[in-house]
């Protein structure tokens, strides 16, 4: 792997290394069916501990790009399916086509001013009729549309002029690109909704059928929130993912007279 090991940022380890093997995976032209090294060899190459690439393997597993196999190793299974977005990780889904191989295209952008209305000024925290800023577009997969996006930001954090001016793609890349303020993380809630008819003329979808929705609100210092954002999903295009690791388990109490152990719960 012609990479140095890997630089740390805020991020959790496992992600930087599943990013990295990605990486790996591009650089060499690897098709499906080709074999990756071992977990102790990319361990070493990225300057890691085998439990954190076999965290990395285990999320790129569930995404479906890599299959472990025993006695053969781990073998690359391509770039196909649904696009897998991990929902312990904030990133654009620019970076996510980035990272998994696949062209997202951004269409139909609408900027407009205007003011916060009730729902609105209540996931914002701010006051009703407060300026806002509306930037709502279309994103693609491979000129395929993937999904319909409403973003919906207070003046106060980036004024309508600098919105039309900055904004390219990414709210998310937009936010984290200026140096304040800047996202820290978000809070983010999945549910479903069926589909009107205007935005399915524009997503190439029966009027009625459901929609896989992510509404979330990104926060920065101090948790001021910076913006609202709601993420429309055609659910044959998307996955989404989430790694839920074991809890403690069981406590076991010390031995009673009997010999026995009871459990705790």
């Amino acid at each position: 792997m012609a990479r140095p090991p890997l630089v740390r940022d805020r991020r959790p380890l496992y992600l930087q290394a599943v990013e990295a093997i990605q990486t790996y995976v591009a650089d060499r032209g690897l098709a499906a069916g080709d074999r990756l090294p071992s977990e102790v060899e990319l361990g070493a190459l990225l300057g890691v501990g085998r439990s954190t690439i076999r965290e990395a393997m285990g999320h790129l597993e569930l995404a479906r790009v890599v299959e472990r196999r025993r006695g053969v190793g781990t073998l690359f299974l391509g770039t196909h399916g649904p696009a897998a977005v991990g929902l312990e990780t904030l990133e654009s889904l620019e970076s996510l086509a980035a990272r998994q191989g696949w062209r997202c295209q951004t269409k139909d952008v609408q900027i407009r001013g205007g003011k916060a209305d009730d729902e609105q000024a209540r996931r914002l925290e701010i006051e009703p009729g407060s300026p806002v800023s509306i930037i709502s577009r279309t994103k693609g997969r491979d000129g395929v549309p993937l999904a319909e996006m409403v973003s919906v930001v207070p003046a106060e954090v980036i004024p309508l002029t600098a919105l039309e001016i900055e904004f390219e793609e990414s709210i998310t890349e937009l936010m984290t690109r200026r140096h304040s303020p800047q996202v820290r993380f978000a809070r983010a809630e999945v549910t479903a909704v069926p589909c009107d008819n205007q935005r399915a003329r524009r997503l190439g979808v029966p009027s009625g059928s459901p929609l896989v929705v992510m509404d979330e609100v990104f926060l920065g210092e101090s948790a001021q929130v910076l913006a609202w954002n709601v993420l429309y999903f055609v659910p044959s295009g998307i996955r989404l993912e989430v790694i839920r690791r074991a809890g403690p388990g069981p406590r076991l109490s010390p031995v009673s007279g009997d010999g026995a152990r009871r459990v705790t719960v």
